[in-house]
C-alpha cells in the first residue's frame, strides 16, 4: 500500500484529483464538481443596528448602508429602463403584430421584461429591508419608500405625447426621483422628461 489515501472503490484521492482537474479543463465534463464549503459572511445588517454599537462596528454598518442605497439607485434606474422597455414593446411590437406568431413572439418579449422587472424588484425590496435593520433615518426611508405592484404596472398613454394622459399624479414616487447618477442624463431620459 503506498502513502496515497485509498477509496472504498480502489481510487485514490490523486486519481480523482486529477480527474477534477481535467473536468476544469474540459467544459463538456459530465463530472460532478466537488462540493466547496463557503462560509457566510454575517454583515453588520444580520447582527443588527445595536450590536454593532455595543462592539464598534457602526462604521460598517454605514458602509454596509451606503453600499445598499448605491444598489437601491442602480435597481431604481433598472426598473426605469425595463419599465419603459415594457411600454415600447407594446406599442411597437403587440400592437403592431401582424398574425399570431407575430403577436406571441411580442409577449414572449413582454414576459421576458416582467421577469427581469420581478427581479429589481425584488433586490430593491431586500436593499430596503437592509436600510430598515441598519435603522436608516427618517428622511432616507422617505426618499426610497417601499415598492409596491401598483408602482410597477405602466400604461402606454404617457407615451403618447398627444394624448391627455400626463399628470405627474399618475406615475410611480421613483420616477421623479433624482437619483445621483442622473446627472449626466441619458437622451432617454430627456425625452421622458419632455413628456411629463
Amino acid at each position: 500500500m503506498g502513502s496515497a489515501i485509498e477509496d472504498h472503490d480502489d481510487t485514490t484521492a490523486d486519481e480523482v484529483e486529477s480527474e477534477w482537474e481535467e473536468q476544469n479543463d474540459d467544459p463538456q465534463s459530465n463530472l460532478p464538481l466537488p462540493f466547496i464549503h463557503i462560509p457566510a459572511l454575517p454583515l453588520p445588517s444580520l447582527l443588527g443596528c445595536r450590536n454593532c454599537n455595543e462592539h464598534g462596528l457602526a462604521a460598517l454598518a454605514d458602509l454596509e448602508l451606503q453600499l445598499h442605497i448605491g444598489q437601491a439607485n442602480d435597481t431604481l434606474q433598472s426598473i426605469r429602463f425595463t419599465l419603459a422597455d415594457k411600454v415600447v414593446l407594446f406599442r411597437t411590437e403587440v400592437r403592431l403584430a401582424s398574425n399570431q406568431s407575430a403577436n406571441t413572439h411580442a409577449w414572449g418579449k413582454v414576459h421576458q421584461a416582467d421577469t427581469m422587472l420581478s427581479r429589481h424588484a425584488q433586490i430593491y425590496r431586500k436593499c430596503r429591508k437592509v436600510m430598515v435593520a441598519l435603522e436608516a433615518d427618517e428622511v432616507l426611508m422617505e426618499r426610497y419608500k417601499s415598492l409596491v405592484n401598483q408602482d410597477l404596472k405602466v400604461t402606454t398613454a404617457i407615451s403618447d405625447p398627444n394624448g391627455s394622459f400626463h399628470h405627474m399624479e399618475n406615475l410611480a414616487w421613483f420616477w421623479t426621483m433624482d437619483i445621483p447618477r442622473d446627472a449626466q442624463e441619458s437622451d432617454w431620459m430627456s425625452d421622458c422628461r419632455l413628456y411629463i
